[in-house]
């Protein structure tokens, strides 16, 4: 109990902090990386569905587009933890402060079946996903999500009212415009070849 209120008490001073400083700042090195690149065009906006390992590459691409003035970011973040990891709490708040996040969502995992806890996530948010991506946004699926891909297709047909050969066109639209990008995926060809 006492360890408990110890973290509350550190988070909402945290907060108080981060809440009442306007010299507040973020200091990030961007690191080029093939795998996460940035869209040609930095005014679309990008949609990422990341877990937490991809934490840190995601806090650099952010900076990245912040520093560009570019248009807005969504972090669908998917992390079992997050309601008491007080750290990731606190990082996402500064994002938020900070412009980087226009729009978080976190997918706990409730169940050992992560994949089901992410799928149900993404239907819950079907409208905005599709929404963003009919608007011209980039979408990059994180390096532990890569079975996401039927996911989507059956969001695409339930939004768009596509069947389900309209969805694989317009996901491979999306990939032949650089607009869709599986780190995964991408990482295991790259090893492969």
């Amino acid at each position: 109990m006492k360890n408990k209120n110890n973290k509350k008490i550190a988070l909402n001073l945290l907060n108080d902090a981060l809440q009442s400083s306007n010299q507040f700042s973020w200091q990030t090195d961007f690191k080029p990386n093939a795998f996460f690149p940035l869209p040609m065009d930095v005014r679309k906006d990008v949609i990422i569905i990341g877990s937490i390992s991809d934490t840190d590459e995601v806090e650099s691409f952010l900076a990245k587009r912040k520093n560009m003035n570019s248009g807005k970011n969504w972090y669908i973040l998917h992390y079992e933890a997050f309601a008491s990891d007080f750290s990731i709490q606190f990082k996402m708040s500064s994002y938020q402060k900070l412009a980087l996040i226009h729009r978080l969502d976190v997918a706990f995992k409730h169940t050992p079946n992560e994949a089901l806890e992410l799928r149900q996530s993404l239907f819950t948010r079907s409208r905005a996903l599709f929404e963003w991506l009919q608007g011209g946004a980039h979408l990059y699926i994180g390096t532990l999500l890569q079975d996401i891909e039927p996911t989507l297709l059956r969001i695409f047909q339930l939004e768009g009212k596509f069947s389900y050969e309209q969805s694989v066109q317009f996901l491979n639209q999306l990939k032949k415009e650089r607009r869709f990008i599986n780190l995964a995926k991408d990482l295991l060809a790259a090893v492969s070849v």
